[in-house]
């Protein structure tokens, strides 16, 4: 196709919101509308469809905001959200990509998605915040690395005001039979409310979830489930 015939589309998919341009790489990706309608289609799949189940009983009994998210071209998707009735200062629009090392779901799909997806991403997100955030904000390789590989170990993540300061966030993964992480479900509160110990109510609350859908979709598909 033409490079201007191609434009003509690209600005049309950019005015119907299925296309958005990286303004700093000048580079073209999946809109908001792309990422809701294949939201939509992930209806279909096992691990979002129990994930969703379990973040609303989640909700109910933590009283949290609970936020879902896959993993999308460049990063973590807010997928779906359900708000605490406590109100925090926090954006949670649906389709809207997460940092890979600044959010609870953007490590746990950065430590176990394969190297090749995530690697240069990460040098891409490196430089970014080098430009934008300071040196004194911005982790080196070899403590990429550490942190990633703590998150293997405990298979949980959390972060403490890295993005809004005054907010944290604790997350687990639902891994799908590949053991990659289909689904990141994310606790969100104001600290001092919130209590993100390892061995806290709400991680454990996470785990126990993360258990029983692993559970169900051993059950499924004849297969131990992690």
């Amino acid at each position: 196709m033409p490079p201007a015939k191609a434009h003509r589309y690209l600005v049309s998919f950019i005015r119907g919101g299925f296309v958005d341009r990286d303004l700093l790489s000048g580079r073209y990706r999946l809109g908001a509308r792309a990422i809701e309608l294949g939201a939509s289609a992930l209806d279909a799949i096992d691990p979002y469809d129990l994930s969703t189940e379990a973040m609303i009983e989640l909700h109910d009994e933590l009283d949290h905001t609970i936020v879902l998210s896959v993993w999308g071209t460049r990063g973590p998707v807010i997928v779906r959200v359900e708000e605490a009735d406590q109100l925090i200062t926090v954006s949670f629009r649906l389709g809207k990509s997460l940092p890979l090392l600044r959010t609870a779901s953007g490590l746990l799909f950065t430590a176990f998605l394969p190297s090749p997806i995530v690697g240069p991403l990460i040098e891409a997100e490196l430089r970014q915040d080098r430009e934008s955030l300071g040196s004194k904000l911005i982790r080196s390789r070899n403590e990429v690395q550490r942190l990633l590989q703590e998150v293997r170990s405990r298979k949980i993540a959390r972060i403490t005001g890295d993005i809004t300061p005054g907010i944290d966030a604790i997350a687990v993964p639902i891994f799908d039979y590949r053991n990659y992480p289909a689904t990141v479900i994310t606790a969100v509160g104001p600290s001092g409310s919130f209590d993100i110990s390892w061995n806290g109510p709400v991680a454990n609350a996470l785990r126990r979830k993360c258990a029983e859908i692993a559970s169900k979709l051993g059950k499924r598909r004849g297969t131990r489930g992690e």
